[in-house]
């Protein structure tokens, strides 16, 4: 994988092979670094020209409540209209963090999402139901099986 960004707070992969790509969260996720962190992801998305992210909070430390609705409202429509049609997002073993994603979900089917607690395996189902998908444009529709262990 290639190292696309790297910050306190994220560290932003390119998989060619697969072509996706993998967003790695760290620790507590203070607002302004997490909208900054996401129109990098955004611009990232366009550039290499994607439409799959894994996103993975399984480091992410705290609530980050403050961004749930910017997640919702603007990144995830922006990042449809940049071509994003699946999201595969472990989330993290931290409650309030847990709660934090899941109210960053969009309403309205605008992106293919499946959430996945942390667990050992995550992030193989993770990465194993994005690539049941086909790299090409898809109807969305929220996917918000969450496995359990």
């Amino acid at each position: 994988m290639e190292l696309l960004h790297k910050a306190h707070n994220i560290e932003i992969y390119y998989d060619s092979i697969d072509r996706y790509l993998y967003c790695n969260w760290i620790g507590y996720q203070y607002q302004k670094d997490l909208v900054h962190s996401g129109f990098i992801i955004l611009e990232q998305l366009k550039q290499k020209r994607v439409i799959k992210v894994l996103n993975d909070n399984s480091r992410v430390e705290g609530p980050w409540t403050d961004s749930s609705e910017w997640t919702a409202n603007r990144w995830f429509p922006d990042m449809a209209n940049a071509g994003l049609r699946y999201f595969s997002w472990i989330l993290s073993p931290d409650v309030f963090a847990e709660i934090s994603a899941r109210k960053a979900v969009p309403l309205g089917g605008i992106v293919n999402i499946r959430l996945f607690d942390s667990c050992n395996n995550s992030f193989n189902e993770a990465f194993a139901w994005l690539q049941s998908h086909p790299d090409k444009s898809a109807t969305p529709s929220q996917d918000l099986i969450v496995k359990s262990w």
